[in-house]
């Protein structure tokens, strides 16, 4: 074999190029509890940095995903207009039950690329782990057909060798087509507590159900959970080392919300602006059955843009009653946080006043 021939070969595929990221890098992931919120958050990033054209969702939950579509679809005619049934014709699911084999989840993927989703939700990740039928149920298997072919065999001798048999062609398939695949990803897990054995009770802090093979193909993982009123989608991207949550660079961490804060369109919005993109709020829409914002129907966007106003109006107001500000107000494009409260000694009446007004004019 001619080695340097091989390599003038490769070199002549290869092409140096200035380092632009793409939209089709995006691989994000959420992780959490049931019940806090991850397939609506999902769905939320899923819109957010999805413009136009389908979005997929492989639902290994149990056929719990078009609920999740349902709230998120509403979610998205609030914030950027159109109906709830334009938003939820972009979604294409694919159920899966058991068993959870790693490759018909690489089968389902490929088959929403397809069809052209732009953004498929993985909502199947643990159950092909540890789910029945999963790798840890295959390789469990291999293990019993090691043990039976030798009596002298143990568990623990034969482990190493049952993971090289079945690895290789089941989960590390998934984690190559998660890795490679065209479209953008939304990773999601279910998470665990861990017992600490040390004090006997479980520890302080959840993470996801999945080896790191899995997560590390993401800019950034959170976690997500509800807040002490129950409400669902409130994210960390930032905790300590070791549990579950990630980001690849300081502008993604800057874009996401601030630890305990809930995910909305915008934190997807500004991701997909980081990866080059242009998100829905910026761009003429041309989906199906859905309002286009151009010059010739402007309502459209007065309207959306209105709503919008209006939510975040309520949302400041609630926010200053729990900060225990009794006078003072903030643009609707602004943080309480950061605003110079005392700059704006406008009473929470004046606040009420200009929802009014706005309300008049929707």
């Amino acid at each position: 074999m001619n080695w340097r021939k091989q390599v003038d070969e490769f070199k002549a595929q290869l092409k140096a190029e200035a380092p632009v990221i793409s939209t089709s890098a995006i691989r994000f992931g959420f992780f959490g509890l049931s019940g806090g919120g991850k397939s609506v958050t999902a769905g939320i990033f899923a819109i957010g940095i999805t413009p136009s054209g389908l979005i997929g969702w492989v639902d290994g939950e149990g056929r719990r995903a078009p609920w999740a579509i349902n709230t998120v679809s509403e979610f998205a005619a609030g914030h950027y207009g159109g109906t709830k049934e334009d938003w939820k014709a972009r979604f294409k699911v694919i159920h899966i039950d058991p068993p959870f084999d790693p490759l018909r989840v690489v089968a389902a993927t490929e088959a929403l690329e397809e069809l052209g989703c732009k953004t498929i939700i993985l909502d199947v990740l643990t159950q092909c782990w540890r789910g029945d039928g999963g790798y840890l149920d295959m390789k469990a298997d291999e293990i019993d057909k090691m043990i039976q072919a030798n009596p002298r065999n143990t568990e623990q001798r034969v482990a190493s060798s049952a993971a090289a048999h079945v690895k290789p062609w089941t989960h590390d398939k998934l984690v190559n087509k998660v890795t490679n695949s065209k479209s953008n990803l939304v990773l999601l897990f279910q998470a665990k507590q861990k017992f600490d054995a040390k004090v006997s009770k479980p520890q302080d802090f959840i993470t996801p159900i999945q080896e790191s093979g899995i997560t590390t193909t993401a800019i950034a993982v959170g976690r997500v959970e509800c807040n002490q009123q129950g409400e669902g989608g409130y994210c960390s991207f930032q905790l300590p080392s070791g549990q579950g949550a990630k980001h690849t660079a300081p502008c993604i961490l800057a874009a996401l919300p601030k630890n305990g804060d809930q995910f909305h369109f915008e934190h997807a919005e500004a991701i997909l602006k980081l990866c080059g993109g242009t998100p829905a709020s910026q761009a003429p829409r041309t989906d199906a059955g859905t309002a286009a914002k151009t010059a010739a129907q402007p309502s459209a966007a007065t309207d959306a843009t209105r709503t919008w106003m209006i939510s975040k109006l309520s949302d400041i107001h609630v926010r200053m009653l729990a900060y225990g500000i009794d006078k003072a107000i903030i643009m609707p494009d602004q943080s309480l946080e950061d605003w110079p409260l005392a700059k704006v000694p406008t009473s929470i009446a004046a606040l009420s006043l200009l929802k009014k007004e706005i309300e008049a004019h929707v």
